[in-house]
């Protein structure tokens, strides 16, 4: 397996639950770790007891467990063949684990296999346990999160898992509902009843261990997690499971921004998405190793240097084209599409070189949305607005438009009730639709004032 801080973190936990360290091979890009090595930082070293000149092949001769958080490929078939009867494997590189589960059984039928693919059964993804093991240690005022809390959260998916879905909590899984076995060893990462049990967990551990300092009746807080959790968690989950599934290019415009590099690990960490990020290639690599982010540009991600990348003379027309009847001349264009990385996104959006872009996380709004507007207009009209999603108690409500178009015309009204209501089918629900008048809300601001 990987020896990074993952790999270090998931065999310090292995411990914790009771399996010896003498017990573990482990290695890395450079082989097994052994007590000669000089490279190794204490939490590594503490893991270094293999012999010397131990090769992967030979460690897995008669194994009962691999735990994989390295590269695509790396466990051939007849490696797994030399595996115990009925092994563990956790494939977890991504998006193309160690070995892929069906070469895994046709080595081993009897195989018990993890990956961390949505498409495939046991999906292994952070958001199991992430942000829920955060809010119990919050909701108690926790001053650390040490080992108790942890393996209270590992021991509460654990139990879920051996536990069968209730109808509503069923809502999470296609098909039939599953039950403990070979193709259910884990929870699937949007399972409603994740956050209230691991949450619950968690605060009580930190109870338990003298670390919290709000004190809470825990029946109570049980109840207020499960009334909030099931509405919003399977009102997302069409939306999360289409997310997983699709294979987009998404163009993040502020790509040097380090709140960006972060979300573009995530995607590549749990998705199948690829982020294309516009900046400086030097500045973006620097940055993501002063963050000890490991996404490689050119293997997890692409780059577009603005100004020096290869479709830059055809960006320029094409920008030039939207705009040239707003005077703008073919130099000023230019020098647009050579520093503003907004406008660079949305060519790339209307020449379909990326299917998504993100941008907006520095400046004003609306200078966004203008470069937006300009270059992904269709025949005059631009079908921009924005939905927003309340859930009420009897349900959940839709409103739009809420940010972009104050003054609705005849046109945009019509488009944006289409757009909204295939947004609302998305979340697999039947929209029903009503209209506000504009000067009926204001008669109603009106009185209320006078009152």
């Amino acid at each position: 397996m990987g020896a990074g801080a993952a790999g270090v973190a998931c065999l310090s936990m292995l411990t914790t639950i009771g399996m010896k360290a003498e017990n573990f091979h482990v290695f890395d890009r450079d082989g097994v770790l052994h007590a000669g090595r000089k490279d190794l930082c204490p939490e590594q070293m503490q893991f270094a007891l293999s012999p010397k000149k131990l090769t992967l092949e030979d460690a897995l001769d008669g194994a009962d467990m691999f735990l994989g958080l390295s590269v695509p490929g790396l466990l051939p078939e007849k490696f797994v063949a030399k595996m115990a009867k009925t092994p563990i494997i956790f494939a977890l590189a991504n998006p193309i684990p160690e070995i892929m589960p069906e070469l895994a059984q046709q080595a081993l039928p009897g195989a018990l296999i993890a990956t961390s693919r949505s498409d495939y059964p046991n999906q292994v993804n952070n958001v199991l346990c992430f942000p829920f093991i955060f809010r119990g240690a919050l909701d108690v005022a926790a001053t650390r999160i040490n080992s108790k809390m942890k393996l209270a959260c590992v021991e509460a998916i654990a139990g879920l898992a051996r536990e069968t879905p209730t109808p509503e909590s069923g809502k999470a899984y296609k098909g039939k509902i599953p039950s403990f076995g070979p193709d259910y060893l884990i929870p699937r990462p949007f399972d409603p009843r994740l956050l209230p049990r691991i949450a619950l967990a968690v605060a009580k551990a930190a109870i338990e261990t003298g670390v919290a300092k709000k004190p809470i009746d825990l029946n109570e807080y049980k109840e207020s997690l499960e009334g909030q959790i099931y509405r919003s968690s399977l009102i997302m989950r069409p939306v999360f499971e289409a997310a997983a599934q699709a294979k987009r290019r998404i163009v993040f415009a502020e790509g040097e921004n380090t709140r960006v590099l972060h979300a573009a690990q995530a995607m590549v960490d749990e998705s199948v998405d690829t982020p294309i990020l516009i900046g400086r290639p030097d500045v973006i690599q620097d940055r993501l190793k002063r963050n000890g982010l490991t996404i490689q540009s050119g293997q997890d991600f692409e780059i577009v240097n603005p100004g020096q990348h290869d479709n830059h003379h055809a960006y320029c027309q094409t920008y030039h084209q939207a705009v040239e009847r707003k005077g703008i001349t073919p130099d000023l264009a230019d020098a647009v599409i050579r520093t503003n990385t907004t406008a660079i996104a949305s060519v790339m959006v209307a020449h379909k070189d990326a299917d998504s872009l993100v941008c907006g996380t520095f400046g004003q709004y609306n200078w966004h949305l203008k470069y937006v507007s300009q270059l992904l207009a269709i025949d005059g009209f631009t079908p921009i607005g924005a939905l927003s999603l309340i859930i009420l108690d009897n349900g959940p409500l839709f409103i739009a438009d809420t940010r972009v178009n104050t003054t609705q015309t005849s046109k945009s009204l019509m488009e944006t009730v289409i757009a909204k209501a295939r947004h609302v089918r998305r979340f697999s629900l039947t929209p029903k639709i009503a209209l506000c008048s504009q000067h009926l809300s204001l008669e109603i601001r009106i009185q209320h004032r006078d009152k």
